[in-house]
């Protein structure tokens, strides 16, 4: 969650818009176009799962959208922005559930 979410803002801080796609690129290690024109494989979390994990990547992002922790706007190309980044236990509660109900 945590990783999510720091991807987000930092990113954020440099005025470039990424999407969920891009993130999961980011953090399985991909080797896209995108990586590697803007050098996203410097950041610090790049290759941070495996390429087996995407399911549970979706998941986690899904129900983070879902509890209104990001917000992806569909009308400017899935821009992934952070809603709320000071998470309590009751937040990371909530967001288990919400994986677990699926």
């Amino acid at each position: 969650v945590n990783t999510i979410i720091y991807i987000v803002k930092y990113y954020e801080n440099y005025k470039f818009k990424i999407s969920p796609r891009t993130i999961l690129e980011i953090l399985v290690g991909g080797s896209n176009k995108q990586i590697k024109v803007f050098k996203l494989y410097k950041n610090k979390y790049y290759g941070y799962l495996t390429v087996d994990d995407r399911q549970k990547y979706w998941a986690l992002f899904k129900a983070l959208t879902k509890e209104e922790i990001l917000n992806v706007d569909e009308s400017n190309y899935n821009n992934v922005t952070v809603i709320k980044d000071h998470l309590t236990l009751d937040d990371y509660k909530i967001i288990y559930a919400s994986i677990k109900i699926k």
